[in-house]
């Protein structure tokens, strides 16, 4: 296989990437969770990559991009427990909800959560279109997967996009303003 984001070196990358936050003059910075989400060993990097070069120039905000994980293992229950799992085309016992135990974030530690249900449909059609989360040389994909949720268990988990925050403490609730550190 050939190199791989995830085998890039961190402060290298970082360099790259700060010195385009400083010229742009970027207040905040979208990464992913130090999970890398469900683990995916890029995304993990994006995180890596993303929180040093935010450091290195001084950004204002970097938000965790995340899920629920209590949200998640409640859906995934569910899935479990309905055999809908054999529908989904994923074998129950590669996804049962422990698979997920130490995926995304923690709920105590998201400090916001923005509603987009009205825009479920558009968020799985952009799911769809990820065409290399698509497939897998065996099992089944992450994002595949999560797709093939139905429509109330899709907007359950991912009708909320949700964010963790470095350096504000957790409200209750979650803020609804990623830009509120921006205006505070």
């Amino acid at each position: 296989k050939g190199a791989t984001f995830a085998r890039t070196d961190v402060d290298d990358a970082a360099r790259a990437l700060a010195a385009i936050l400083e010229s742009e003059g970027v207040d905040a910075l979208t990464v992913y969770d130090a999970a890398g989400g469900y683990g995916h060993p890029d995304h993990v990097q994006v995180h890596r990559v993303g929180t040093r070069a935010a450091e290195m120039a001084g950004t204002k905000s970097v938000l965790e991009a995340t899920v629920d994980r209590r949200a998640l293992m409640r859906a995934l229950r569910i899935v479990e427990r309905s055999g809908l799992g054999r529908a989904l085309g994923v074998d129950p016992g590669e996804w049962g909800a422990n698979r997920f135990a130490s995926a995304y974030a923690n709920p105590g530690e998201i400090t916001h959560r923005i509603d987009v249900t009205r825009f479920a449909a558009h968020k799985r059609l952009a799911m769809a279109a990820h065409a290399t989360q698509a497939t897998a040389d065996e099992g089944t994909r992450t994002l595949a997967a999560f797709n093939r949720f139905p429509g109330p268990l899709f907007r359950r988990v991912f009708g909320h996009e949700w964010f963790v925050e470095h350096g504000r403490r957790p409200v209750t609730p979650p803020l609804d303003d990623i830009f509120a550190s921006l205006r505070d």
